[in-house]
């Protein structure tokens, strides 16, 4: 279910024009954490996340089979829409 749903928002964010994204070659353990303790707690907090762009920018970010840029986004409508909070250092 987990990665029916990644790919089904990707879709859907691609359906409105805000892709296309990198096809990951895997989930980020960070969005297999927020998938999961959205499914599975009452609410989400997020600690060491970000959800801006500029961290890409400087080029040395984990692993590159990740779809990065998309997950931000996800990140940051799922922030925006009450469904997780997210505290960063930025």
């Amino acid at each position: 279910w987990l990665l029916d749903a990644y790919m089904s928002i990707r879709a859907d964010f691609d359906l409105l024009g805000l892709g296309p994204f990198k096809c990951p070659t895997s989930l980020s353990s960070g969005i297999h954490a927020t998938l999961l303790s959205l499914r599975m707690c009452s609410s989400t907090n997020l600690f060491g996340f970000t959800y801006t762009s500029e961290t890409l920018d400087g080029g040395n970010v984990g692993y590159k089979g990740h779809a990065w840029n998309f997950d931000i986004m996800l990140l940051r409508l799922l922030h925006l829409a009450g469904d997780i909070q997210i505290c960063t250092g930025e």
